[in-house]
């Protein structure tokens, strides 16, 4: 299948309320319409996680964050300008104009949100919209870098690339106090470091425990 066609089958797979499979940068993930709850719902399911588990949120640009997030200051716009493709995952509060379930009723008050670095998954989201994903791997379980043998049969669109490199997950950051210019934290550090995060925002520190 041609690249523009299987791009096109995975978004009509999206549309219709189906969960699909795609690489990330360095693990496999399920994905599907952020604003489909029986799909969001569905792939929690098939990975056995815990009633109330939030699914993450890819976007296609950080012009898009404004419209899912409910507060977005200046600091986090710009660490999402200079990140953005890439391993930076940001915690926010949904828009309070937004109607969908990631898993958790909305009980969490915040959600996790990034641009894809992996070429697939972010021409797939700007063709769809915002994506609800979870590791391909079950709850609990170590990232998956290549495609298990034991999918459930209903997931058809499955984009294979290969043994994805070996690489550490998202660097996370919030606000201290989400919905509020309250400064940003660190809550995990990973591909992108606490060094290269002070370049843009100097005075950004490490969650304290």
């Amino acid at each position: 299948m041609e690249a523009v066609e299987e791009l096109a089958s995975f978004a009509n797979a999206i549309a219709a309320g189906e969960i699909v499979v795609v690489p990330l940068e360095h693990s496999y993930a399920f994905a599907c319409d952020a604003f489909n709850q029986s799909a969001v719902a569905r792939m929690h399911e098939i990975r056995g996680a815990a009633i109330g588990t939030a699914a993450q949120v890819l976007i296609s640009s950080s012009d898009t964050l404004a419209g899912v997030a409910h507060f977005v200051p200046d600091d986090m716009a710009k660490l999402a300008k200079r990140f953005w493709p890439g391993e930076l995952t940001l915690q926010v509060a949904p828009n309070i104009f937004l109607n969908w379930d990631l898993g958790d009723a909305g009980s969490l008050g915040e959600f996790a949100v990034r641009v894809p670095k992996s070429d697939f998954a972010l021409a797939l989201v700007t063709k769809t919209g915002p994506l609800a994903i979870a590791s391909l791997a079950g709850a609990g379980q170590p990232a998956l870098r290549e495609i298990a043998s034991n999918l459930a049969p209903e997931i058809s669109h499955i984009f294979d690339a290969g043994v994805l490199p070996a690489g550490e997950a998202s660097t996370v950051v919030r606000l201290r106090v989400i919905g509020t210019d309250s400064g940003l934290e660190v809550l995990r550090v990973g591909a992108i470091t606490l060094e290269q995060l002070r370049e843009v925002l100097p005075e950004i520190s490490e969650a304290t425990l």
